[in-house]
Parts: structure tokens; C-alpha cells; sequence
């Protein structure tokens, strides 16, 4: 990794920050995102993070995660801060529609966002990384992206980072939690489950992915992200996996097993660094 890109990764950037606010489909309110971008961000083909908040599909928003996307144009990348229909109005596939329409919509304005296509990872935390998980494997999935979004069906990412995003929904503990997001039970809908899983989708043609997730996370346990990438592995994508000792779905100074603090996983020192490395390697440095 480059000097320049460790100091920033690691410390804070007196670079302003500005951002713009754009609705990506006109038909539902929450459908917004915003595009962050700082002194540092190139005007025109730069790499970009298509970023997507969590909250157990039902809370948060852009707003919620929008120090990590500000941190990732600090460092020169253009950020992408989306907001998706959360439930109830998000049942599935409600907010993966969403996600999946908000990335075609940035593929779709890459001139005018001054975006190089090619160069366009997607990042999230929590239902976040698995709204990213989606769109990473599921895009020639029939049953999913709502044919209604006007700007069709995006072009997978070129990289994928998940920060404690479920991947498999059937082996997942907080099964009341899901069950609200997908719809139905799973006694009553195993098939919606795992349509509505990442990685019931791997096929071998993913994106490179990047995997960050707390040892002690009671919420999603770290096996979600295990095993994703072992599946990912096993059709010879590369999947890498930073195993965050101590704290729980969130992370903190001193946190401990099933503690929860106010700062995500993106925050720890040490999944900073392999964050920015990982898109460095794969999407380029600004």
C-alpha cells in the first residue's frame, strides 16, 4: 500500500468534503443517495465506493455511516452513500431492487460523475454487506432487480467489501430479524431464504471480495463471512478475511465479547488499513 494512502487510511484529513444529494429513482422517497467527493478525489476517472449502510434492513441511513464514506474520499476515492426502502416498505426484494437500481444508476452517470466504469467497488456494513453480497452474485438472477428501474441492470462491481454482512440466511441465529426482512418463515419459505442469500448465487464470476468481521459478533456470527469466502474460494475467486479480535457487531477501544460500541468495524486501525489496500489492489489507487 502506498505512504500516502496508510496516513490517510490511519489519521485524519483536513480535506473538505463535499456533497451532493441525488434521487436514483423517483418512484419511492427513500431512494436516494448521496455523492461524496473531496480536494482529494481526481474530477474525472476516478475509482469509486458505491457504499450501502446497515441496520438489520430496517434502521439507519445514509447519514448513520456517512464518516466512513467521507473518510474514503478523503483518500481520494469518489464515495456513493446510498439509502434504500427499509422494512416494512423493504421487504424482499424490495432493498435489494433498490441497491441494485442505485448501482445502475451510478454505471449510468459514470461521465457525469466523473467515475471511471471499470474502476467501481461496493462496500457495506451490517444488511449492508449484504445488499453489496447481492449485487455482487445475483446480478443475472431473473427473479431479481426490478425491471421497472429506469436505468436497467447494472455491470457487476469490480471488487466487494463486506463488514459483518450476513451471507446466508438460513444459518444465521437472529432468525426473527430475517424473517421480517425476507417476508416469510423459513418453515414457510426455505426457497425465498435462499434466494435472498449471497451465497446461494456464487457461480465463479464475483468480483474479488474483502471480508471484515469481529470474532465475538453475536449478531452476525463470523462463520457468515467464513464460509462465504470458502465458497467463493472454491470457484477460485479471491476472497480475503480480517478476523477482528475482541468486540461484537460493533466495535470499540476495550470492547469486549457481546459488547457493543458506537464504532463500526470499517473504524478499527487495522481493518482501515486492509480496506485500503484491498481497493488499491483492485480498483487502483486515485
Amino acid at each position: 500500500m502506498s505512504y500516502r494512502i496508510a496516513v490517510l487510511a490511519l489519521t485524519a484529513c483536513t480535506s473538505s468534503v463535499s456533497t451532493e444529494s441525488r434521487a436514483y429513482d423517483d418512484r419511492f422517497d427513500a431512494t436516494v443517495l448521496d455523492v461524496v467527493r473531496s480536494d482529494e478525489t481526481p474530477a474525472a476517472a476516478a475509482p469509486a465506493v458505491f457504499y450501502v449502510h446497515g441496520g438489520s434492513w430496517r434502521g439507519g441511513s445514509r447519514v448513520t455511516e456517512a464518516g466512513v464514506v467521507e473518510r474514503l474520499a478523503r483518500a481520494g476515492y469518489l464515495g456513493v452513500n446510498v439509502d434504500y426502502r427499509l422494512v416494512p416498505d423493504g421487504v424482499f426484494p424490495a432493498a435489494v431492487d433498490d441497491v441494485f437500481c442505485a448501482f445502475a444508476y451510478v454505471q449510468a452517470h459514470t461521465d457525469d460523475l466523473g467515475i471511471d466504469p471499470a474502476r467501481i467497488a461496493v462496500m457495506g456494513y451490517s444488511a449492508g454487506g449484504h445488499l453489496i453480497g447481492m449485487v455482487s452474485t445475483a446480478n443475472e438472477v431473473a427473479e431479481l432487480q426490478d425491471e421497472a428501474c429506469p436505468w436497467g441492470r447494472p455491470a457487476p462491481p469490480a471488487a466487494a467489501i463486506s463488514g459483518a454482512g450476513p451471507m446466508d440466511l438460513p444459518t444465521l441465529s437472529t432468525g426473527s430479524i430475517v424473517e421480517d426482512f425476507v417476508g416469510a418463515s423459513f418453515d414457510d419459505d426455505p426457497d425465498r431464504w435462499a434466494l435472498a442469500s449471497p451465497m446461494t448465487h456464487v457461480s465463479g464470476n464475483e468480483p474479488p471480495f474483502l471480508f471484515v468481521h469481529a470474532e465475538h459478533d453475536l449478531i452476525v456470527q463470523v462463520e457468515q463471512s467464513e464460509q462465504m469466502a470458502a465458497t467463493l474460494r472454491s470457484v477460485d475467486v479471491s476472497a480475503e478475511l480480517l478476523r477482528l479480535e475482541g468486540g461484537g457487531h460493533f466495535l470499540g477501544d476495550g470492547a469486549g465479547l457481546g459488547q457493543e460500541q458506537v464504532a463500526g468495524p470499517f473504524d478499527a486501525p487495522e481493518s482501515a488499513m486492509a480496506v485500503f489496500d484491498f481497493l488499491e489492489r483492485t480498483v487502483g489507487a486515485p
